[in-house]
């Protein structure tokens, strides 16, 4: 039988980390409102034990970096996997809030390292591959969470929640236990440091992308962690059919994500990005808006398609800016962009705490209305050349 070949090795078991990652926090989603009732949490309290994956990240994010510098990235990849499935169990099992702010930095550590690890993968798998290919690993992040939600609200219609997780973990331990053999191989490696050196130089242009991703994410992140609380509390959804808003979400994310490349060769940008802002913040308006428990859940669908390539655009138009280099303009929109995927939602539970939680969304999607005035002045700004230098840290 002829052999497997190694490059679909190598992008199959990258595209696997990439579902475990997404099957993990999805499973988690369903968990949210459960955790909320059962320990009492009012959305302040909830929003800061979320908190906690946003500090557990943060913290590991730039260590994982720096692990994989000094003994390989197959290795931290597969090792921050493995955590990331024993700890994504350990939050559901928390008696009280402290207890469950502790189990939420230990899983977002263990998810922010495998995150930079497993990009760090596709960078590599995508050079060796010769074409572009990295929107079909995130396509996978989001298939996984549609699997991981869908499958989570399944089982928590028919079962005690109790050994979801466990279940959900040992699965997964499986799954990257099978295909981390095949990772890229890199070694340790010895960075000059004029590489290491972090580049100062911001335009206002790359800061305006900036704080567009920084919404973007934040809307993602709000649909991970608060779509389930909402349906639950405004719609008086059961523990399953909550889950089917994030479900929703994660679908159609990853059919746009697996057209993504398609529709930007048939289209301009600046096209891409007025629709998709336009389509999320419609979306997002009609879930908080109607009473029909069906509508919110189109309303939901409606907001993953919309931001499901608003993300790319954005890196493909800050790394096209002159005067900066590529990876500097990009590694800057990433770091916006995780801030806002990991800060937002925490923030949108304290928000909630005094405005309501339905308040908070439909200012969120008046927010990504804006990206829709702003996305053809961003495009033009790709030749914006007056840089600001930003005092050292």
């Amino acid at each position: 039988m002829k052999a497997f070949p190694k490059r679909w090795q190598q992008r199959t078991a990258v595209a696997c980390m990439f579902s475990v990652n997404g099957i993990l926090l999805a499973s988690w989603v369903p968990h949210i409102p459960l955790m909320q009732v059962r320990l009492g949490l009012d959305h302040a309290a909830l929003g800061l034990a979320l908190l906690g994956l946003a500090l557990g990240a943060m913290v590991s994010m730039p260590l994982s970096g720096w692990l994989i510098g000094k003994v390989g990235n197959r290795e931290v990849s597969w090792f921050s996997a493995v955590l990331s499935c024993f700890s994504a169990a350990l939050p559901v099992m928390a008696p009280d809030f402290f207890t469950l702010l502790l189990a939420l930095i230990i899983y977002g550590a263990c998810q922010g390292a495998m995150d930079v690890a497993m990009n760090a993968q596709a960078v590599r798998v995508e050079k060796d591959w010769g074409q572009p290919i990295m929107s079909s690993f995130h396509g996978m992040y989001s298939a996984g969470g549609l699997l991981g939600a869908g499958l989570g609200g399944l089982y928590l219609n028919h079962f005690a929640p109790g050994w979801h997780m466990w279940l959900v973990a040992a699965v997964m331990l499986l799954a990257v236990g099978l295909t981390g053999r095949w990772l890229p191989e890199d070694g340790p490696q010895r960075v000059s440091d004029e590489e290491h050196k972090p580049r100062r130089i911001l335009t206002p242009a790359l800061l305006a992308i900036g704080v567009v991703a920084f919404v973007v994410m934040m809307t993602e992140g709000a649909m991970a962690d608060w779509s389930a609380v909402y349906l639950s509390t405004a719609h008086s959804a059961g523990k399953g059919t909550a889950a089917l808003g994030f479900a929703a979400f994660s679908l159609c994310m990853a059919i746009g994500r697996f057209s993504g490349d398609y529709l930007v060769r048939r289209g301009s940008r600046r096209t891409l990005l007025v629709v998709s802002a336009l389509l999320a913040a419609f979306g997002l308006a009609l879930a908080v808006m109607t009473s029909s428990l069906t509508l919110a859940l189109i309303g939901f669908a409606l907001v993953g398609l919309g931001l499901s390539n608003l993300i790319p655009v954005l890196f493909s138009t800050a790394g096209n800016m002159p005067n900066i280099s590529a990876q500097a303009a990009v590694a800057t929109i990433a770091t916006f962009g995780y801030s806002g995927f990991l800060l937002g939602p925490p923030l949108i539970g304290l928000s909630a705490h005094w405005l309501g939680l339905a308040t908070t969304l439909g200012l969120l999607a008046l927010l990504v209305s804006v990206l829709a005035i702003c996305a053809p002045w961003l495009v033009a700004q790709r030749h914006a050349s007056t840089p600001v230098a930003l005092a050292d840290s």
